[in-house]
């Protein structure tokens, strides 16, 4: 004769009472042999030390996308776990720790036989202060402000004029400084500051040419520590038996207003080529007379005087010829 027992989910046998004598065993079945008188039978239940049942930590989000809503605030699953309990006792459940979020309050429930029992845990993203300040040549800056853990934050730092972006230097040795004036991060999981630096961009002037014993290159201004934003001019004096072919500026041909060269604005190094090329003797002949020439002109004021003198003779001419004429018509009669 056999006895059989079914045992609710989350329960398991542990053993059986025979004729007041208890027998440890986990099968669901009991066997008689040889019954010849009546026999007490019964079972022992016990409740599953091994069910199962889950915690979800679920962590505020920023966008609502795959997320529950609960109240105002926006949550989806971090992390879920396994564990294992004792049938109809309390969970054990405890709250993790994650950087940049703290948790909510949450209650234990009861160990269902049927594993279905979950324990969710909520964790609110921590808020952070972000301080920008201004260095010297830096007019504006915006971005500062309070944010989420992991929120999206914009800077911008603007700059007085003929200045280059140095860098926002961060005073936190766990956050990089950010080398660009217009930059998204992250929000970390700290207060943090970042000053807006810059700097004056050092220029320089590269000068080159096909000779240089053929002319030289010279500036108005000295070239060394030139800034953005500046000007400097130059003239080509090229040697005797020389003219200048060619002017080249950062490889572009430059046109002279006169015998002067200029660059403006300058936002980079400057690299000047000048070509030079020998005057054949027909060019030196023709210079010579053109100097001979000029050599003989009279000046301006040589001129006006000229004119008068010529003038004052031509009328003192003019009155010698009127008074021949008078002495000539007296003699006739």
């Amino acid at each position: 004769m056999s006895v059989s027992v079914t045992c609710e989910i989350g329960y398991a046998i542990s053993g059986w009472i025979v004729d007041g004598t208890k027998l440890i065993s986990s099968s669901a079945t009991y066997n008689f042999t040889n019954i010849t008188s009546p026999h007490s039978i019964g079972v022992i239940i016990s409740a599953k030390s091994d069910t199962q049942y889950i915690i979800n930590h679920y962590h505020q989000v920023i966008d609502d996308d795959n997320a529950i809503q609960i109240g105002e605030k926006y949550y989806a699953v971090f992390e879920r776990q396994m564990l294992l309990g004792t049938t109809n006792e309390i969970t054990c459940a405890v709250a993790n720790e994650y950087e940049g979020f703290s948790p909510l309050e949450f209650e234990q429930s009861q160990i269902l036989g049927d594993g279905t029992t979950i324990i969710n845990i909520l964790y609110d993203r921590n808020s952070y202060t972000l301080s920008l300040e201004k260095g010297s040549g830096v007019s504006e800056i915006s971005g500062s402000g309070t944010y989420l853990y992991g929120q999206s934050v914009s800077i911008l730092a603007t700059l007085e004029e003929r200045k280059n972006f140095s860098s926002w230097i961060s005073d936190n040795q766990n956050f990089e400084n950010i080398n660009q004036a217009q930059a998204e991060f992250c929000m970390p999981a700290f207060n943090l500051k970042l000053v807006a630096t810059c700097f004056d961009q050092i220029y320089e002037v590269h000068v080159y040419s096909n000779d240089d014993t053929k002319g030289n290159v010279i500036f108005n201004e000295a070239v060394s520590g030139i800034t953005k934003g500046a000007t400097r001019s130059f003239r080509v004096v090229p040697a005797s038996g020389y003219e200048v072919e060619s002017v080249f500026i950062n490889g572009v041909r430059a046109m002279s207003v006169g015998d002067l060269f200029e660059v403006r604005d300058i936002e980079d190094n400057i690299d000047i080529e000048v070509n030079y090329v020998k005057v054949n003797n027909a060019q030196l002949n023709n210079s010579d007379l053109d100097t001979q020439n000029s050599n003989t002109k009279l000046t301006d004021e040589e001129r006006e005087t000229l004119q008068y003198w010529l003038m004052v003779g031509s009328f003192g001419l003019n009155v010698f010829f009127f008074l021949v004429i008078i002495i000539l018509a007296f003699r006739k009669r």
